[in-house]
């Protein structure tokens, strides 16, 4: 009944908080250790908002499963937000808290032999969901009908970053007329490097060049991508 109270009063919460609207997720996970089984893989790495997905965590178990029960936890920081307990050998169906999702447990085919196995879940997400509630941690764990622990895996979601492209900037460059005397005329000028400097054009022009405004940088070209050049 706590837990319960406590759930109801962060959903109640969220509902004034900023949301990840129509967004993806990201979905990392980890093997959190099992006598008898290891989790090798779960695909895909990103959960989308609005739509079905399907995650598939693949992995092997060393004895044969007849029967067996799993659970479920969500947690929202350290808060849980649901404890889930069914057949780990049937389809099963779980609501997620403030009618965020739902998630559909396919359940293995049992009895299993010992080796390869696979568990699915389908994941479906409200389009929009409230920020916290974007980024959660989820616990699955399998028994075998023997007791013995089977699989053990943790996923993680959070909100994706979008990287963005780097902008196009022109290069900022003397004008036009400074730099065909800078650059084309006899010794192109280095303003990076002194007067007396090897390879140096002659000091007059060096003077003119990159004492005078914006200095001329001769390893740039003039025009960038087609633009007209920076000049100030």
């Amino acid at each position: 009944m706590m837990r319960a109270a406590v759930v109801g009063a962060l959903i109640a919460a969220t509902s004034a908080e900023p949301m990840v609207d129509g967004g993806v997720l990201a979905i990392t996970w980890s093997d959190c250790g099992s006598v008898h089984g290891k989790v090798s893989s779960i695909e895909p790495q990103e959960l989308t908002l609005g739509q079905v997905t399907n995650i598939a965590g693949k992995g092997a178990v060393d004895e044969a499963i007849p029967a067996g029960t799993y659970e479920l936890t969500l947690h929202a920081g350290a808060i849980q937000l649901l404890d889930h307990k069914g057949d780990l050998c049937a389809a099963d169906s779980i609501t997620l808290p403030g009618g965020i999702g739902t998630m559909q447990f396919k359940g293995l085919t049992c009895p299993q032999a010992a080796g390869a196995t696979e568990i699915d879940i389908a994941v479906t997400l409200s389009a929009a969901i409230p920020a916290s509630l974007a980024t959660t941690t989820i616990k699955l764990m399998g028994t075998n009908s023997n007791g013995d622990n089977l699989l053990c895996v943790q996923i993680n979601t959070a909100p994706k970053e979008e990287v963005a492209a780097p902008a196009m900037v022109a290069p900022l460059n003397c004008k036009s007329a400074s730099y065909d005397f800078c650059c084309a005329v006899g010794t192109p000028c280095d303003c990076s490097k002194g007067t007396t400097a090897p390879g140096q054009c002659k000091a007059e022009s060096y003077l003119f060049c990159c004492g005078v405004g914006t200095k001329c940088d001769c390893s740039q070209p003039p025009l960038f991508g087609g633009a007209a050049p920076v000049v100030v």
